[in-house]
C-alpha cells in the first residue's frame, strides 16, 4: 500500500511539473513590459514590494499622528529611556498617573472636579507599541534589503549566467567554452532570450520555494527543447536557402551555354 502511494505520488509530481513545463515553454518568450525586454512578472512583483514598503512607513506616521511624537524613530528612544529606568515623570511619555475632570451633581448643580487618575493599561501600552515601532520598522529593514538582492540577482548578467550554468554543469549539459563555442553561446542566448529576466525570476523562486530537484528538471527539459528548436530553426534555415539555389536559373543557364559555344567556335 505504501509502495502504491509512493508512485502515485511521484506520477502526479511528474504530472504537475511536466504541466508547468508545458506553461513556461509557451509562456516565457512572451512575457514582456515591452516583448525585447521580458521582465513583465518582475514588474510586477517590485510594484508589489513597494506597496509594502509604503504601507509599513504609512503605519509608522499614523503611530507617530496617534502617539502625538514629533519624529519617527520614538520607538527607539522610548525602548532607551525604558532600559535606562527613565521614568514617565522625565520623559512625559505613557504616563501612569494623570488628573481627570469628573462631573459630579451637588445640591442640584453639576460641578466638574478634578481628581487623580491611575492609567495602568499605558504600562502595557508602552510595551506593545515599542515592539510595533521595531516590527515595523525591521519589515521596512527586510523589505528593502530583499528588493535589492533581487535588483542584483535578476539585472546582473554574470549572476544570470552563473544561475543556469550551475544546473547545466549539474546535468552534464555544459561543455567548456574552448571545446565548443557554439554550445557557450547557445548558453548565453538561453539566458538572454529565450529566459530573459522574468524566466531568472521564477527560477529563482522555484529554487528558494520548491528546491534544487524541480529547478534541475525543469531547466533540463528547457534546455533541451530550446537546442532541439535552436536545431529545427537551422534545418528550416538551410532547407530555404537550398530551395532559394537549386541549381542555376534559366539566364544563367543561357549564358553559360552561349559563353561555350563562343569558346567553341574560337
Amino acid at each position: 500500500m505504501g509502495l502504491h502511494e509512493a508512485r502515485q505520488n511521484w506520477q502526479n509530481k511528474s504530472k504537475a511539473a511536466k504541466n508547468l513545463l508545458e506553461c513556461l515553454y509557451g509562456m516565457l518568450p512572451c512575457f514582456w513590459y515591452g516583448r525585447k525586454s521580458g521582465f513583465a512578472l518582475f514588474f510586477l512583483y517590485l510594484i508589489n514590494k513597494l506597496v509594502h514598503l509604503c504601507a509599513a512607513l504609512g503605519h509608522l506616521f499614523m503611530m507617530r499622528s496617534f502617539l502625538g511624537f514629533e519624529d519617527l524613530h520614538f520607538g527607539w528612544t522610548c525602548a532607551v529611556d525604558l532600559v535606562r529606568g527613565r521614568e514617565w515623570r522625565q520623559t512625559r511619555v505613557f504616563p501612569r498617573v494623570t488628573f481627570c475632570d469628573i462631573p459630579i451633581k451637588h445640591l442640584g448643580q453639576w460641578n466638574t472636579r478634578s481628581i487623580q487618575c491611575v492609567l495602568p493599561l499605558n504600562i502595557l501600552n508602552e510595551k506593545l507599541y515599542i515592539f510595533l515601532w521595531f516590527w515595523t520598522v525591521f519589515c521596512i529593514s527586510l523589505t528593502v534589503i530583499s528588493t535589492i538582492v533581487w535588483l542584483v540577482r535578476v539585472f546582473t548578467p554574470k549572476i544570470r549566467q552563473q544561475f543556469v550554468k550551475k544546473y547545466l554543469h549539474k546535468l552534464a549539459l555544459l561543455v567548456d567554452k574552448a571545446k565548443d563555442e557554439e554550445e557557450h553561446q547557445l548558453r548565453k542566448d538561453f539566458v538572454r532570450v529565450f529566459l530573459s529576466l522574468d524566466g531568472l525570476f521564477l527560477l529563482n523562486l522555484m529554487e528558494h520555494n520548491a528546491g534544487n530537484m524541480c529547478v534541475t528538471e525543469i531547466i533540463f527539459n528547457l534546455y533541451s527543447r530550446y537546442k532541439e528548436q535552436r536545431r529545427e530553426d537551422r534545418r528550416g534555415e538551410r532547407h530555404d536557402l537550398n530551395d532559394g539555389s537549386d541549381g542555376p536559373s534559366a539566364v544563367d543557364r543561357q549564358d553559360g551555354l552561349t559563353q561555350r559555344r563562343a569558346k567553341h567556335d574560337y
